[in-house]
């Protein structure tokens, strides 16, 4: 099977995964065309859009996640994470620019040093304001923005702006006054040349601040740098005003709190760390404090409505991540809107916040210290959700919580809304992507489904609560005894692996449940599944906490949580030039866990990272075209650690992408990958109208280049080279015009008597590659659209929990081409009944749940489990007519193959009869230092040459992986293991006894 053959198993039987390994690369591969339309819909740019998938694609290479049976969930808590964390101001750029920026060489008279030591004394004066002060001086006097404008960039009404300049004016006056005395004006004077020619007339600065403004702009016996000029008008508009009228002191209560006065770096003790990267610290000063702190904390009042009337969105729940904290997601917070449409969030940590809704998109903001940010969002037409809850007899489970997921993100979401006492329930607009769930005391959470349709769609939902659930109630301690106060907890794993409905519906298993701590530090968690449940927390600067506490059916259980101290990182960050590095991120744990932590360094490269658990962590330290780098630090509880990095950078691959006529390329994807892995960009560029390109720092991983369309991961590239020379930036790569997509499908989609199918997707893709794209498909009408994709043959499928698959037949596409299918009808379902049959006395030790019964279509496609009951009976999902092979898999048990030959409408009963087993742990072992260059074939057969297991394993770092081969009986063994460079591996072992065993099979590959 060649290195793509992978993700169209992904996209049709995403559940074969084994939710106990990392995914392959290929597997998440499969979903990128999504993954590029949501880093369009999350950011404005194409090109940050690239930027941002490919960082995404990296994550995935570097640390692929721990439960393969969510891809798409993972991946876009990837993207978003990454998304938030390029969406810093442009003040801070500016900032930044203005910080290294120097004023040009003039002549050495006595009158320009005059000017010099004036223009540095304002220089500095301006830079050592605090935020959002600094940047919103020099947005207005450097970048000429207007006071409306500087509020649509950092997203705050215009009189806050206006307040902003105002008192930023006002400090950088006291600061001076502090420094030069009551003479401060008459520093100014050596900058103020006024043009006589200058217009006096007010701008939307306001009244003689706009004059003076108007007037030293057109002064040119000065040639200096940006923040030179900057500061000049700032200059100028302070001496202004102060000839207007003597400046007045600043009000008590609205004077800024003074910035703490830290050592250089220099002074700081030897670091504690040990990193790999690890530089000298520069000698400048650090001003770092945790993100938390810079500025103090702010409120947040968001306001909601609805896009088709206008009217306020009441009832709506906004979910916000403060990515001023240390785990933006651990410390996320949800309100519901008032009859208004309104949610304030008070104590929110200083920085950039994501507020979202629960039913749509949301916005970025910046929340500041002292100040409220005010966000509006309209939430548009979507699927309008009319809903009921049931229990296992089909009895309406009154006041039930109903929760919705965020956007392709299955395990964070809120509970929206609740139940009436007849179980039902109605939500209006729901976006697109969105699992839908509900809890009730009482009852053990449902599992988790999609909500289909399009905009304007009327659907029905019926969630099904079956089984008895428990509650429990908790206490948090801080470390140093105290109530832990608005702790966060999270009860239930993170990464949703795939189900079924009693219906054989797609489904996936229920989110956790996150909470918060009251005052008193207690919390209720009510609406769980009986047995083990997980429990994390975390609060504050203490370590995180993770443990387990077992749930009773119709009980309440107790759980007492007491945190420990945490440890603290802090640290400078320095580019590949050797200057202190802005916006780099640094990560820690899996991406946007809730253990994981997070933070960016500020404009002087400095960061500081709290609540951190004791031990030996590894940071990903990711700054784009600035470079990357990893460290390595051991954290000591109650102690701050010190790292030091400086990222490393490679050299510029550039040119442009022309077609046959010698036109741009516009809007496609160039990327940097490796020859045997096409599609998987290390690092992305989307050409801009010239049809350029530009792939900054080439990822060492890298060997070759190849060019597509935006949304096409994976088939054949449109070009590919081989051959990259480093440090060229004037290639000119040219490509077929027969490569662009211009070609669609519409038609109908109906079921055997001509009605709609509510729950089907359909999907199309071309012949020669895996990869599967969404079709629009409305669930009202059935009317459905797919493309655009490339001319040659393409073809489509349709799948429905209640009606199988429809395989449409290829048909060839000429360019610009819209060919309509017509109706296509699904024929009537068929379903497999399965009874499990065996010696009583092993029947009666087994747990039905545990037991894996999977149905195999042709080519062993995965076509859905079969749930059992305490019967050990179950029905299989609607097939369409075809053979079929019913599997059943479990570590101790074993059953032989069942062929059957299913009809359309058949409804076919068997008998599997089962016996006894064992399994056993395979470690496979080879050179760390040549680890293999993709995934690679593991095969186990019986001594008959039966296939057992055969599978694709993902290539670690430390050179080993573990496998379990279950379904054993008494006999000899083979494990054969083979990669693409030619190594290999054969061993046999033999399985005596069925008791359980704990030997590993140790297969080293040479």
């Amino acid at each position: 099977m060649d290195a793509t053959s992978g993700r169209a198993t992904a996209i049709w039987c995403t559940s074969m995964a084994d939710p106990t390994r990392p995914a392959a690369i290929e597997e998440l591969l499969a979903h990128a065309d999504w993954l590029r339309a949501l880093a369009r819909r999350l950011v404005a740019s194409d090109d940050l859009a690239s930027d941002v998938e490919q960082e995404t694609w990296l994550a995935a290479i570097e640390h692929p996640p721990r439960d393969a049976s969510a891809p798409r969930k993972w991946l876009a808590q990837v993207l978003r994470n990454i998304v938030n964390e390029h969406r810093r101001s442009e003040s801070a750029r500016h900032a930044r620019e203005a910080r290294v920026a120097r004023p040009e060489a003039v002549a050495a008279s006595d009158e320009s040093v005059e000017r010099a030591q004036s223009l540095r004394a304002l220089i500095e004066g301006v830079l050592e304001l605090d935020e959002p002060y600094r940047s919103t001086l020099l947005q207005r006097y450097q970048d000429g923005l207007s006071p409306e404008e500087i509020a649509s960039v950092q997203r705050v009404p215009t009189s806050t702006v206006r307040n902003r300049i105002s008192r930023g004016l006002a400090l950088l006056r006291e600061r001076l006054e502090r420094r030069h005395g009551s003479a401060w004006s008459a520093l100014l004077l050596p900058l103020v040349h006024q043009d006589s020619s200058a217009t006096a007339a007010a701008t939307a600065g306001g009244g003689a601040l706009g004059a003076s403004v108007a007037a030293i702009t057109s002064m040119a016996t000065l040639k200096l740098a940006s923040v030179g000029a900057a500061v000049l008008l700032v200059g100028a508009a302070l001496w202004w005003t102060f000839a207007q009228t003597r400046p007045a002191t600043p009000r008590a209560d609205s004077a800024q709190p003074k910035a703490r006065a830290e050592p250089t770096l220099a002074e700081q003790p030897a670091a504690p760390a040990t990193a790999r990267d690890v530089v000298q610290a520069p000698k400048v000063p650090v001003t770092a404090q945790p993100p938390a702190q810079r500025g103090g904390r702010g409120s947040l009042l968001v306001t909601v409505t609805w896009e088709s009337d206008g009217t306020p969105a009441g009832g709506v729940v906004v979910h916000v991540h403060p990515w001023g904290e240390s785990s933006p997601f651990a410390f996320a917070t949800s309100q519901a809107t008032d009859a208004e449409g309104r949610a304030r969030f008070e104590n929110v940590a200083s920085g950039l916040v994501d507020a979202e809704i629960d039913r749509a998109e949301g916005e970025m903001a910046e929340v500041y210290g002292g100040e409220e940010t005010k966000v509006a969002i309209k939430i548009p037409r979507g699927v309008l959700v009319r809903g009921r809850v049931v229990d296992a007899s089909e009895a309406p489970v009154g006041f039930a919580r109903i929760w919705l997921s965020q956007y392709f993100n299955g395990d964070q979401g809120d509970e929206v809304t609740t139940a009436d006492a007849g179980g039902r329930f109605t939500l209006r607009d729901v976006g697109q992507a969105r699992r839908i769930a509900a809890r009730a005391a009482g009852f053990a959470p449902s599992l988790s489904t999609y909500v289909r349709g399009k905009p304007g769609d009327d659907v029905e939902v019926v969630i099904d609560m079956p089984s008895k659930g428990g509650e429990l109630r908790g206490t948090v301690r801080a470390a140093d005894g105290s109530a832990a106060a608005g702790a966060a907890v999270l009860v239930g794993y993170e990464g949703t692996a795939m189900r079924q409905t009693k219906s054989g519906a797609e489904a996936y298993s229920p989110p956790p449940q996150r909470l918060k701590a009251n005052a008193l530090g207690e919390f209720i968690a009510t609406g769980l599944a009986i047995g083990s449940a997980h429990v994390e927390c975390r609060a504050g600067d203490d370590a995180p906490f993770a443990s387990s506490v077992e749930i009773l059916a119709d009980d309440v259980s107790s759980l007492a949580i007491a945190l420990r101290p945490g440890a603290a990182l802090e640290g400078v960050v320095l580019g590949a030039d050797g200057k202190p590095a802005n916006k780099i991120r640094l990560d820690l744990g899996e991406y946007a866990s809730f253990a994981s932590s997070h933070t960016s360094t500020a404009l002087d490269g400095s960061f500081r990272l709290t609540g951190l658990a004791p031990g030996t962590a590894t940071f990903r330290i990711r700054g784009d075209e600035q470079g990357e780098a990893d460290a390595t630090v051991k954290l000591t509880a109650g102690e701050t650690a010190r790292l030091d990095v400086q990222l490393k950078k490679n050299g510029i691959v550039a040119g442009r992408v022309i077609d046959e006529n010698g036109a741009p390329v516009v809007g496609w994807r160039v990327g940097a990958i490796t020859a045997d892995h096409p599609g998987l960009h290390y690092r992305t560029s989307i050409t801009d109208a010239e049809g350029n390109f530009k792939l900054d720092n080439w990822p060492e991983k890298a060997n070759a280049l190849e060019v597509r369309e935006a949304d096409k991961w994976t088939g054949s590239p449109a070009l590919f080279m081989d051959k990259v020379e480093i440090g060229r930036t004037d290639l000119v790569l040219t490509v077929a015009t027969s490569t662009k997509s211009t070609a669609h499908f519409i038609g109908r989609l109906r079921g055997p008597s001509g009605e709609v199918v509510a729950d089907a997707t359909l999907v199309w893709g071309d012949h020669d590659s895996n990869q599967r794209f969404f079709a629009e498909l409305s669930a009202t009408t059935g009317e459905f659209r797919a493309g655009p994709m490339r001319p040659g043959r393409n073809e489509l499928q349709a799948d429905s929990p209640s009606m199988g698959t429809l395989h449409v037949p290829e048909r060839e596409l000429h360019a610009g081409e819209t060919f309509d299918v017509g109706e296509v009808r699904f024929s009537a379902p068929g379903r497999v009944h399965v009874k499990v049959v065996g010696p009583r006395e092993l029947l009666d030790t087994l747990d039905a749940q545990a037991i894996d019964v999977s149905v195999l279509g042709p080519g062993r496609l995965w076509r859905g489990q079969i749930q059992l009951d305490s019967q050990l009976e179950g029905q299989s999902v609607a097939l369409e007519a075809g053979e079929y092979s019913v599997d059943v898999r479990n570590w101790n048990l074993r059953a032989p193959k069942t062929l059957v030959t299913l009809s359309a409408g058949e409804e076919l009963t068997v008998e599997i009869a089962i016996e006894r087993a064992t399994g056993r742990s395979v470690h496979v072992t080879w050179d760390a230092n040549a680890p293999p260059n993709e995934d690679f074939d593991f095969i186990a057969t019986d001594a008959a040459g039966q296939v057992i297991t055969h599978m694709k394993l993902f290539p670690q770092k430390d050179g080993a992986t573990d496998v379990g081969v279950n379904s054993l009986g008494l006999g000899t063994y083979w494990i054969d293991v083979k990669m693409s460079d030619g190594r290999s591996a054969r061993v046999s072992f033999v399985v005596s006894d069925l008791a359980e065993s704990h030997e590993t099979i140790e297969v080293p590959v040479r």
